[in-house]
């Protein structure tokens, strides 16, 4: 064998050696000029075939958004009086409310408490003025429909017990005030659409 060819073989080798670098320079991804690698197009044409993915979390917002709209009723609405006077009786209903707020707090009865009791001294306003008033429900008092009225009550003092510890209590905002917003906040969000669709929702689909 000629020296000539002993040469060509070994060159022959580099060149492969050369070949496989390049395959594994592909599969690595080449080097930018700051030292940082950016991806081959192996790499991101593999991640471009993984098929998107949803996330549960998203999926558990999205399913409780659902929720809240079918629940929340805007005040746009099917029936501005019927709104309106469900506002007035929630006024009515709140005068008793922070009278009682004031004089618990007077007293010294924890802001929480204080709350929570007073919210439930304006439900038996509330719920005769939404009853003949706003809803217009001539129908017996049941006992189905006073528990459904108490479950929206409960509910909403428990919110306004929560809403006043971080407005009035940390936030340090006046107590009247703090009450006027954080009623203003619960009965649109809560007690108008539960009243509306839970406690007197048979009356309204008769009539």
């Amino acid at each position: 064998m000629s020296p000539t060819s002993g040469c060509e073989h070994e060159d022959g080798d580099e060149d492969g050696d050369e070949d496989e670098d390049e395959d594994e320079d592909g599969d690595r991804g080449t080097e930018t000029g700051d030292g940082s690698k950016r991806p081959s197009l192996v790499a991101t044409a593999a991640r471009a075939s993984i098929p998107h993915q949803k996330n549960p979390a998203n999926a558990r917002v999205a399913r409780l958004r659902g929720l809240a709209r079918g629940l929340l009723i805007r005040p746009g609405m099917k029936n501005s009086r019927e709104f309106l006077a469900a506002g007035l009786g929630g006024v009515v209903a709140t005068a008793v409310d922070m009278t009682a707020l004031v004089l618990l707090v007077g007293h010294h009865v924890a802001v929480p408490v204080a709350t929570f009791v007073a919210a439930l001294a304006g439900a038996g306003i509330s719920f005769v003025f939404n009853k003949y008033v706003a809803f217009r429900d001539r129908s017996p008092i049941s006992l189905a429909q006073l528990l459904r009225f108490d479950v929206v009550v409960v509910v909403g003092a428990l919110l306004m017990a929560v809403a006043m510890r971080f407005v009035a209590v940390q936030l340090h905002v006046p107590i009247v005030l703090a009450k006027l917003m954080c009623a203003a906040i619960v009965f649109a969000i809560w007690t108008y659409p539960t009243q509306k669709r839970l406690v007197f929702a048979r009356t309204i689909a008769a009539s």
